[in-house]
């Protein structure tokens, strides 16, 4: 799970993830700017905003973020309640696209 938890941005590429995450819809930076405010790199810590974006980019079809979002329900986290019926959606998005993080989860 390790490669799914990066902190994300800089100071320096604050502003050009906002516009690659918003005009462009581009799923990495949805994915940085999630990171971003989940560790509180370059902006402050918000768990709800972490989130808005990390579902930002496994809507896009991101898989690291498909995985953590089932991950997060299957365990509870940063204010999601534990909802296996959203966690084993996740899971199943990750791992239709090879994601073998997920394909172990479901396996359990």
């Amino acid at each position: 799970m390790n490669d799914y938890l990066r902190p994300g941005l800089t100071d320096n590429s604050l502003e050009e993830q906002l516009i690659l995450a918003e005009e462009k819809k581009d799923p990495n930076a949805q994915f940085l700017l999630g990171e971003s405010y989940y560790y509180g790199k370059g902006v402050e810590r918000n768990y709800a905003e972490a989130m808005r974006w990390y579902y930002k980019a496994a809507e896009n079809g991101l898989v690291k973020a498909q995985y953590l979002l089932g991950v997060f329900y299957r365990y509870g986290s940063r204010g999601l309640i534990r909802d296996e019926n959203k966690a084993k959606k996740w899971f199943e998005k990750a791992a239709s696209l090879g994601c073998e993080e997920a394909i172990r989860e479901l396996e359990r």
